[in-house]
């Protein structure tokens, strides 16, 4: 079967199940925030002019941080209705929203829990009287204030009974017609390390999270999945029909991996009715991109887009993809936003009413679905994994998952075969192999591919999908058919010369950029805590670290000043600082004491070093990059592209500057024109590798260049001709950026931290 076919059944299996979204009435939602309303006659009116401009579903937040805006004898009230009459905000909404035909959902932050330094007064909120839920960081602490929110910890399953009885007393109280989670995710990999939470995993693996990271992911993802099942399970037993949706991470794979949401998995299993991807770019290559990646694991979901209005003045364009899309719909953020925007600007208010008035909007957007306990969803598969957990490109490899289903899986070797893989080498839509899947042990959850799978060329991207079906109907064809995330993997050698040999120093809040002096000595960005921290190789912090902002820029910093970037060229470090506009500040590597300071005419984003005391730098929203000397003169006019770039990094000698795109997910290069020249001009490439997200590109000593691919898990090391030549992978989640030692056979990682601690992986070329 071509994989063009695959692509194309996978789509239609969606659409079978909800209809197309030409027959349905187009969402016209709008997240309406808790601080966008102070009483009755706030909502009224808020109602009134959502209704005029044209919407027609309101996300309206009646949960923030384990307090509601709502009558609950489980939850105390909000902060803000303190003092007051003890009005009602979501009785007030229902009944404002159903007078105008609006779909009025209960938006809840689910995980947050509280916020603020201060507790609350009410001893039944949640930080008073069970601060054990909550999330313990891997550095033992229970400080949340880099996360903004105190969360509650997943994999407890008493926190979870909790939130599930709030839930229930919601639904069976209010007449909403649906749930909206929000925060239904970790604040970032480095979370969860409480002792209950690790003693479960330790009895569900025989582990520690150090000796398998990605198992203890899957063990905390999981967690996140099962507290659905249950909020869907207690539906079902009610006999209940509630829509269910929620916000997830607009880029689904840093989602996945750093803050631990398997929003493609709760599509597999029809947990929700909707996702609303919070695609808040303006970059509409990236958005796009984004929402056409939900779209292909969507199953029965919808997907909706999430479009920021403020501060993207492309707001309209994206509605605008959306449709071309066939999303069926889109959710604007937010009501205060929308009617700041329109009250300033009239042009900005008839733009509105013009996408949102036409067609004309229908009273009754997205049905309700009956559900009831029936089999009708197809095989759910799940843990879908590789051995080895790269794809080879010297050796044979195989591909395991587990396939569930109450009325049996069908195990079928002639067409139609069930369960199968199909895969291809390259691009999803050109033709694909198939490969029978058997259980393994015969009777088991657990199947493998019948036969192992050939090598594949180092640097290849592999796509591969695999469909099953139930015994619901003696005839095959008529059977419920069901398919897994459509997975991408890249193929790199299988005898790596990298070896993960530990961490370096401990754990650090939101590290960003890394740099090695001559000396050996790591330099690396702590962002949250906005400060530079120095360690030896072997994790010693030098006595003259860390280095505040202050103290770089030789004076008190304004609040917004922030570290950017490091680099390191023999003895002197420089350090990139967005402060009155952009300073460039030289640090002796010795001692810590700044040799000087210069100003630039615009702030920072990554900086390298180009040739000759010139230096490259990249804006912090990645629009331009530009050349400048040590005097912070431009030697060219800013390069200012479509593209968004992400991380720079150079060819020795200055031949070529390269740059990762987090619009098209892919790397750029630029060949110098002449060598005495500071100009030059981008290249077209073939170049095969995505995945990049927020990665950064390195390069190394010996020319070698050093590729993060984020949302792969994996460091890809290419010589100067772009081939893949090795990689580093073991216990890679998400690889943001890393630094060299100066004789190259030492890479320090940094993993993308959310908002959060994280280690700092120490390899080395053995």
């Amino acid at each position: 079967m071509p994989f063009r076919r695959l692509l194309v059944i996978a789509s239609v299996l969606g659409s079978c199940l909800h209809g197309s979204s030409a027959a349905r009435a187009e969402v016209r939602a709008v997240w309406v925030s808790r601080w966008e309303f102070k009483s009755e006659a706030d909502i009224r009116e808020m109602m009134a002019w959502l209704a005029e401009q044209g919407f027609n579903v309101v996300l309206f937040q009646v949960r923030g941080q384990g307090t509601v805006y709502y009558r609950s004898a489980i939850e105390p009230p909000a902060e803000t209705l303190a003092g007051t009459s003890g009005w009602d905000p979501l009785a007030v909404a229902l009944q404002e929203a159903q007078a105008r035909g609006l779909q009025l959902h209960a938006w809840i932050n689910v995980f947050p829990g509280w916020r603020g330094e201060t507790p609350h007064p009410d001893p039944r909120q949640l930080w008073n009287f069970h601060r054990d839920w909550f999330l313990m960081s891997v550095d033992g602490s229970r400080d949340f204030r880099a996360a903004e929110y105190a969360f509650l910890t997943p994999t407890l399953p008493s926190a979870r009974s909790y939130l599930v009885s709030l839930l229930r007393e919601l639904w069976t109280s209010y007449p909403v017609d649906g749930i909206h989670f929000d925060y239904i995710r970790y604040p970032g990999p480095g979370y969860g390390y409480d002792p209950e939470s690790l003693l479960l995993f330790r009895g569900t693996t025989g582990l520690e999270p150090e000796e398998d990271l990605l198992a203890w992911d899957d063990f905390r993802r999981e967690a996140i999945t099962q507290f659905l099942r249950e909020i869907r399970q207690a539906l079902d037993a009610e006999g209940k029909q509630l829509r269910l949706s929620a916000a997830v991470i607009g880029d689904w794979r840093m989602g996945r991996s750093v803050f631990l949401q398997d929003s493609h998995q709760w599509m597999s299993e029809s947990l929700l009715d909707a996702i609303f991807p919070m695609t808040y770019t303006p970059d509409t290559t990236r958005f796009a991109r984004e929402i056409r990646e939900h779209q292909l694991d969507a199953h029965a979901t919808r997907v909706y887009p999430g479009i920021l209005v403020e501060r993207n003045p492309n707001w309209p364009q994206e509605i605008a993809i959306a449709r071309r899309l066939g999303t069926g719909g889109f959710c604007l953020f937010s009501y205060g936003g929308l009617r700041k925007a329109a009250e300033k600007d009239s042009l900005f208010l008839l733009t509105l009413r013009r996408l949102l008035r036409t067609p004309q909007p229908s009273p009754t957007p997205w049905p309700t679905q009956p559900r009831g306990t029936s089999d009708r969803w197809g095989p759910v598969i799940a843990h879908v994994r590789r051995s080895p957990p790269h794809v080879p490109s010297d050796r044979r490899w195989e591909v395991e998952c587990s396939i569930r289903d109450p009325s049996g899986v069908l195990l079928r070797s002639v067409p139609p075969r069930s369960p199968y893989l199909i895969w291809t080498v390259g691009s999803p839509l050109e033709g694909g192999k198939v490969e029978l899947m058997l259980p393994t042990p015969v009777g088991s959850d657990t199947y493998r591919t019948l036969h192992s799978l050939d090598p594949v060329p180092a640097g290849s991207a592999v796509y591969y999908r695999i469909f099953a079906a139930d015994r619901t109907h003696s005839d095959p064809t008529l059977c419920n058919w069901n398919y897994s995330l459509l997975e991408r993997a890249w193929a790199v050698p299988s005898n790596s010369s990298w070896r993960a040999t530990g961490k370096l120093g401990p754990a650090l809040w939101g590290a960003r950029s890394c740099a090695v002096d001559g000396r050996g000595n790591v330099w690396v960005v702590e962002s949250i805590r906005n400060q530079l921290r120095v360690f030896t190789p072997e994790g010693r912090e030098l006595l003259f670290s860390p280095l505040d902002v202050s103290r770089l820029l030789g004076a008190p910093a304004e609040p917004n000043a922030a570290l950017a970037a490091v680099i390191a060229h023999d003895d002197t470090v420089y350090v990139a600082v967005r402060a009155n506009g952009g300073r460039l500040v030289a640090v002796s590597a010795y001692s810590g004491g700044v040799l000087f300071r210069v100003q630039l005419d615009r702030p920072p984003g990554d900086v390298e070093l180009l040739d000759r005391g010139n230096f490259v730098a990249a804006s912090p929203d990645g629009s331009c990059w530009w050349i400048f000397d040590r005097t912070g003169l431009l030697r060219k006019p800013p390069v200012c592209t479509s593209h968004l770039t992400q991380g720079i990094a150079v060819l020795p000698g200055g031949e070529a500057i390269l740059a990762t795109c987090r619009s098209e997910d892919v790397l750029h290069v630029w060949r110098r024109l002449d060598p005495n020249s500071p100009l030059y001009e981008e290249i077209p490439t073939d170049l095969p590798f995505q995945d990049i997200r927020i990665g950064d590109v390195e390069t190394g000593p010996d020319g070698h260049i050093f590729l993060c691919l984020a949302g792969a898990g994996l460091v890809l090391e290419l010589n100067s001709d772009f081939q893949v030549i090795d990689a580093l992978s073991q216990n890679l989640r998400a690889p943001l950026t890393l630094g060299l030692s100066p004789d190259g056979r030492r890479a320090y990682v940094i993993e993308a931290p959310g908002l959060g601690p994280e280690f700092i992986r120490i390899f080395e070329r053995q």
